[in-house]
């Protein structure tokens, strides 16, 4: 069946697939170029150790997702990270994180089902 550790990098390479082309997308309809799977399975092979970027992104997007996107306030995302929103608005920039009207839902519900066994 695998190695469970190595099932569990396959999971996070996915994920991380469906972040970018999810915060990539122009609309409903995505499509994955073949540069981004070819990236994820390289750094896979190089290191199980995500970028920093990488993880940055995806932190500031799990942040997003559990406050529904709502960057300022008492309960929102810079809240939860412990930056102030201005920051977080310019690491969104940087990061190209856009909100996409359906989906950042998809991510959300990507996300809740891996399970690291």
């Amino acid at each position: 069946m695998g190695d469970p550790i190595q099932l569990a990098g396959n999971v996070r390479e996915l994920q991380n697939v469906i972040e970018r082309v999810a915060v990539l997308a122009n609309g409903p309809v995505v499509r994955i170029d073949d540069s981004l799977l070819q990236s994820e399975a390289g750094a896979g092979e190089a290191s199980a150790i995500d970028s920093l970027e990488s993880n940055e992104r995806n932190h500031i997007l799990r942040a997003l997702n559990g406050t529904n996107w709502v960057v300022h306030s008492k309960k929102g995302a810079a809240e939860l990270l412990g930056i102030n929103p201005s920051t977080l608005r310019s690491r969104m920039e940087k990061l190209g994180i856009k909100k996409s009207v359906n989906l950042h839902v998809a991510v959300a519900a990507v996300i809740a089902i891996t399970p690291l066994v």
